[in-house]
């Protein structure tokens, strides 16, 4: 059993698959851009170290000024280990079964980010035939040394909250979390919750994050947007164990 190697440490794996998902809007492309300008200027990412490593983020979403306005908010400064391949390149950028992209892999050992896996999947994600086999590619980079963070949106039906499409997307990552916002009434980029619900390769670790201007996230405290009515009662009986039914209403 080799030890985990960390490219964020307790966050992302090195030569793993990690997926983040989030309902547009929420901020996971700030993310991505965040963790990927860190990387590759080893700084580290909310207060975790990383091992520094060239980058490729694959941006199949967003238009050049949005990405070069992203990278002035968050504070990152050009650097050759940082490359950005979107729509704007001569070529779109290219998917994971790229002969290109397993080049890069083997030669850089690089993280490389896709943003997002609808981008790239020219399949139907819910289909699981063509999903599962979409997904391997991923896997072949991975394998290659590469480390894998694919960008994904959350389904909007009730059973497919969290991830949208087939559970295979689920199956084929090491670890995959969710990207909500705390402040879900502010249009604002504020403070988020990075929720892990899959961990294959170590205990999932839950995150809490707040962008600040020029500086990219900073470290707060995890909030997980929605509990239950239990949950929110067992918090408040620990508390103050001697509340009574009245008091358990109020502070609830």
């Amino acid at each position: 059993e080799s030890s985990l190697e960390w490219c964020v440490e307790g966050m992302i794996a090195r030569g793993s698959i990690t997926l983040i998902c989030s309902e547009s809007g929420t901020g996971k492309t700030w993310l991505g851009y965040y963790i990927a300008g860190c990387v590759a200027r080893g700084l580290p990412v909310l207060g975790r170290q990383v091992q520094r490593s060239k980058v490729l983020y694959l941006d199949g979403e967003n238009p050049l000024y949005t990405v070069k306005q992203r990278l002035v908010d968050l504070g990152i400064r050009e650097t050759g280990d940082l490359i950005v391949w979107g729509g704007w390149n001569l070529s779109p950028p290219q998917g994971p079964q790229s002969r290109l992209l397993i080049d890069f892999a083997r030669q850089h050992r690089a993280l490389m980010i896709f943003d997002s896996l609808i981008e790239f999947h020219q399949g139907s994600e819910q289909s699981s035939t063509e999903t599962r086999a979409f997904m391997k590619y991923f896997r072949a980079l991975a394998n290659l040394g590469a480390t894998i963070v694919v960008l994904h949106h959350s389904g909007k039906a009730e059973t497919a909250k969290i991830y949208r499409g087939s559970s295979d997307i689920k199956a084929a990552v090491d670890t995959a979390y969710q990207l909500e916002s705390i402040d879900k009434e502010s249009n604002r980029l504020g403070r988020l919750s990075l929720k892990c619900f899959k961990g294959r390769l170590m205990p999932g670790q839950n995150f809490g994050l707040k962008f600040r201007p020029k500086e990219g996230f900073v470290p707060c405290e995890f909030v997980a947007s929605t509990r239950t009515v239990e949950q929110v009662i067992t918090d408040i009986l620990q508390a103050d164990p001697g509340s009574n039914q009245s008091e358990i209403v109020r502070l609830g």
